[in-house]
């Protein structure tokens, strides 16, 4: 089965690789935040640790979806590192 994707503001259609060009695209932008934490050294370093910790404490907690969604974080932000520096 296939489901139709359509734009909520626009009403446009769209196929399987213009759902994965936006997505890729999203997780790719950074937020200003995001952009003032990778300029800084020391708070990047502080806010990784800061996700890892919260990490390990989402799994000790047995909230594991919430654990992989800080993982793919700290993961995107260090790429985001790795690309800019």
């Amino acid at each position: 089965m296939r489901q139709v994707i359509k734009e909520i503001d626009t009403g446009e259609v769209l196929n399987d690789e213009q759902i994965d060009e936006k997505i890729n695209a999203q997780s790719r932008a950074l937020s200003d935040d995001e952009q003032h934490i990778l300029a800084d050294p020391k708070l990047y370093a502080k806010h990784i640790a800061k996700l890892e910790k919260e990490m390990l404490k989402a799994s000790k907690e047995l909230q594991f979806e919430q654990a992989a969604r800080l993982r793919d974080e700290i993961l995107r932000l260090k790429a985001q590192m790795l690309q800019s520096g």
